[in-house]
């Protein structure tokens, strides 16, 4: 998957981080489908987009070719909503490994932590981001399990960087 602009992107957590999220996507010209939360069955929308419940999450067509990041404040229930959603048909999923969390983290664990990072990185003010700029590109395939090859390439104090490349065989 590359993402760019007409890539399709999904958010899980319609709380504070979600909107920040959302806006921040959104600033970066991508695109924000809907979102999914827990409760989604009590709100009417997400910031204008469809809210589902992870009951009516099956409602959304084409989950295997949209990219779902998680949003929520609890890194802890990372791992277990990313392997439920996982379940449900999403393959590309962005949020943060509990082996990181462990700190015990292998190169998978850690590739996805540091796309996760990036991504939130960018919500920040400017003058908290450590030089990032803008998400260039994201590329990642996937396996039935996870992804399985992720690259992150950011833009820096005006020059471009590839954070790291890494296939799960």
């Amino acid at each position: 998957m590359i993402l760019d602009k007409s890539t399709p992107i999904v958010i899980y957590g319609c709380g504070y981080l979600g909107v920040l999220l959302l806006k921040t996507l959104e600033s970066l010209g991508l695109s924000v489908e809907c979102g999914i939360d827990k409760r989604g069955d009590e709100l009417e929308s997400f910031c204008g987009k469809p809210a589902y419940s992870l009951n009516s999450a099956t409602a959304i067509e084409d989950r295997d070719e949209k990219l779902l990041v998680v949003a929520v404040k609890n890194v802890f229930e990372h791992e277990s909503i990313a392997k439920m959603l996982n379940g449900l048909g999403f393959k590309y999923i962005l949020y943060k490994p509990g082996k990181v969390l462990e700190g015990k983290p292998d190169d998978y664990s850690s590739s996805i932590s540091d796309v996760y990072e990036t991504l939130l990185l960018l919500s920040r003010p400017k003058d908290q981001r450590g030089g990032v700029e803008s998400l260039r590109a994201l590329t990642f395939r996937h396996t039935d399990r996870m992804a399985e090859c992720m690259r992150i390439i950011i833009r820096s104090s005006g020059t471009t960087k590839s954070l790291r490349t890494y296939r799960r065989r």
